[in-house]
């Protein structure tokens, strides 16, 4: 190979010859490349070579980061490279040009500054997913509830209530969720960054969940052991573990995505997408859940059927009332609670009632069975509708109106014998 020296000093021709020569070696790695591969140390040894050449020869004018760099220049002829480990040397020949390039390691980039508009958008992401959280678990609490006992009240006062409810609950999981943003999602956020940081490990996902994995672990330590200590059960640390880690760790994730976003518009825009698809997941699962009890796919909750043989017995307030029921049709009552509409409006004290009586069942206007119990001088004209389980049933009636879900109940003590 060949080059020419006209109009050059004797110091570029020494570095052109140095480039050719790293040109032919690059071209004869390339070729054992493709039959054995190429590993990671040569890709990064020819990269701090060329780095090198191209900043000696003016071609560019940033300085490549390597680990070690040295040089020292003397009139030498001719520079053949020998490659050792770490390492490249050119050294041979009696005053020669003679440098050394050290192996480049791969550093990991720090996290990359976010700025207040950043912090603040990635605090309002953190808050949208909280609230969407909330959200979500609300709606499976529903669903949850409708396998156990309930009653949903009808008419439009309840339903102009049921909204004012809506509108409450949707405020308050905003508040919670700016507030859970600011005190546990942006620490933990910046916690991991710190760590990362400190560790000269680059800030990934991966780190990010051994972070939230390590907050959750020390706040259920924290909650779980004093509760246990205190007679609450050791169930309780996993489940604060459990709970914690699944609300934290959706937050922190995009919380965390909106400090790797660039761009204050995309940064924004991300806590819109939690959003948008936050509300869509939980109206799927609603509806998905009311189409599995309509079509029967979950069995929603029905009261018992109770027959004649499993109304006889004693049954009992839990405050000293009982009414015992007979097979012949005759009912006792001893110091059974009335409560009338009045005194409940008012918030009077219930009047006791003693006495005997009869009882029948019945159907009730909407086809549900119930009891007709008549106990002369208090207990007349009262529906005793049928509620809790086939094994612990329960007798109750309205007390007042029932759109305000208030019940007088009666709890089964003992079975006829």
């Amino acid at each position: 190979m060949s080059f020419s020296t006209s109009g050059t000093s004797p110091h570029e021709q020494q570095l052109a010859e140095m480039r050719g020569e790293l040109d032919e070696l690059e071209e004869l790695d390339a070729a054992w490349a493709a039959n054995r591969g190429l590993t990671r140390l040569n890709r990064q040894w020819w990269s701090s070579s060329r780095n090198v050449l191209e900043v000696l020869m003016g071609e560019r004018s940033d300085r490549p980061a390597w680990r070690s760099q040295t040089l020292s220049m003397a009139p030498a002829a001719t520079a053949v490279p020998v490659r050792a480990h770490d390492e490249t040397t050119w050294a041979e020949g009696a005053g020669m040009a003679r440098w050394t390039v050290g192996r480049q390691e791969a550093t990991p980039p720090a996290p990359g500054r976010v700025g207040g508009i950043g912090w603040m958008a990635a605090w309002l992401t953190g808050a949208v997913t909280l609230s969407v959280e909330g959200a979500l678990a609300l709606v499976v609490f529903f669903l949850v509830g409708l396998r156990n006992e309930h009653y949903f009240a009808a008419g439009a006062p309840v339903f102009l209530g049921y909204l004012f409810g809506a509108v409450i609950i949707v405020i308050m999981l905003g508040l919670v969720g700016l507030i859970g943003s600011a005190a546990a999602v942006l620490p933990v956020v910046q916690l991991s960054r710190w760590s990362a940081r400190r560790s000269g490990r680059a800030e990934t996902m991966r780190w990010c969940l051994a972070v939230c994995g390590a907050v959750t672990a020390a706040v259920a330590v924290c909650i779980g052991v004093p509760t246990a200590l205190l007679g609450g059960g050791w169930t309780v640390l996993p489940l604060v573990l459990l709970v914690t880690f699944l609300c934290l760790v959706p937050a922190v994730l995009c919380a965390r995505a909106v400090t790797v976003l660039r761009g204050t518009g995309t940064r924004f825009a991300l806590a819109g997408m939690v959003l948008v698809y936050g509300l869509t997941l939980s109206g799927v699962v609603l509806i998905g859940g009311l189409v599995a009890y309509g079509t029967g796919l979950i069995q929603a909750y029905e009261p018992p059927q109770l027959t004649d043989a499993q109304l006889v017995g004693t049954w009992t307030d839990d405050h000293g009332g009982t009414l015992v029921l007979r097979a012949d049709g005759t009912a006792v009552a001893n110091d059974l609670d009335v409560h009338t509409a009045q005194a409940a409006y008012d918030g009077g004290a219930p009047e006791p009632c003693s006495g005997s009586g009869s009882w029948t069942q019945d159907a009730s206007p909407s086809g549900t069975p119930q009891l007709d119990l008549s106990v002369s001088g208090c207990m007349e004209g009262r529906d005793w509708q049928f509620g809790g389980t086939d094994d612990q049933p329960t007798l109750y009636y309205w007390i007042g109106d029932p759109d305000s879900l208030d019940q007088y109940t009666l709890h089964r003590m003992s079975p006829a014998p």
